[in-house]
């Protein structure tokens, strides 16, 4: 099974419900204090045996070649975030998974391109975007870690939404006692 993760909307959810951290040197950690909650959650209850982070590069983006007006705000990352992004890469690597950031790629073009290139096998995105469900098929589903998070799936075309066990963000927010997680 190929878990893909979308790095970015971890820890910019993990850095907006955490509160403010930061380190000896005044450098903000609760974007990393919050992903790292959730990436052992999710090592502890899926237990991947192949899993990929994808964090999207910094502009401009191969698709600001196409269209030079293309999100090209949405994806500076703010200083907060930019300042955690090396360490979140390392916090991946030493968690056992492969972090993956490419110089004029988003983090959506990653995931879509790790489950063209390992097509053969069952894959779970996990991942806020609703960008993510055109890839839903029979071999991929997608975890959405919300509130009340869901399981996608598309047999026979027809998109059909099944609840999970339990729920990776509630779950979390009561083992690390982050009461904002849940809402």
């Amino acid at each position: 099974m190929l878990y893909v993760i979308d790095g970015d909307g971890l820890l910019y959810r993990a850095a907006f419900a955490v509160p403010h951290f930061t380190n000896d040197a005044g450098m903000p950690t609760n974007a990393l204090h919050g992903l790292n909650a959730m990436l052992r959650l999710l090592l502890r209850t899926h237990a991947p045996t192949h899993a990929a982070v994808a964090f999207t590069a910094d502009p401009p983006l191969r698709r600001h070649a196409l269209d030079p007006r293309y999100k090209i705000n949405h994806y500076e990352h703010p200083e907060e975030i930019k300042v955690q992004l090396p360490y979140a890469m390392r916090l991946v690597a030493a968690l056992g998974l492969h972090p993956f950031r490419e110089t004029g790629y988003e983090a959506d073009d990653i995931i879509a391109t790790l489950l063209h290139r390992h097509h053969r096998l069952p894959a779970r995105i996990i991942s806020n975007d609703r960008d993510f469900y055109q890839l839903v098929s029979d071999r991929v589903h997608m975890l959405v870690p919300l509130l009340e998070p869901v399981r996608l799936k598309r047999p026979g075309g027809n998109l059909r939404v099944a609840a999970p066990r339990a729920s990776l963000l509630r779950r979390l927010a009561h083992e690390t006692g982050v009461a904002s997680m849940a809402r």
